[in-house]
């Protein structure tokens, strides 16, 4: 999703310690991938827009979101 293995690492923590505060929110007995790969898209969704509204918190150069890109987000929209 992110193209970059940095960021890929800092959202997959991210993820983790979303998935830990919202653990009550899990329904067990359903699917946790499902459930673990929405944080993630969320995530990575939220990073992209944070950047494209300020442009000077540059998460990291040449970061880009390829669901965010998928779904026509782009910069200046």
């Amino acid at each position: 999703m992110s193209n970059n293995a940095a960021d890929a690492e800092d959202l997959v923590q991210e993820t983790f310690l979303r998935a830990y505060r919202f653990w009550e929110s899990y329904e067990q007995g359903t699917n946790i991938r499902a459930w673990l790969f929405r944080i993630v898209r969320n995530s990575s969704i939220n990073r992209y827009r944070k950047e494209t509204r300020e442009p000077g918190t540059e998460i990291a150069p040449g970061w880009t979101c390829r669901l965010c890109a998928g779904a026509g987000l782009v910069p200046g929209d």
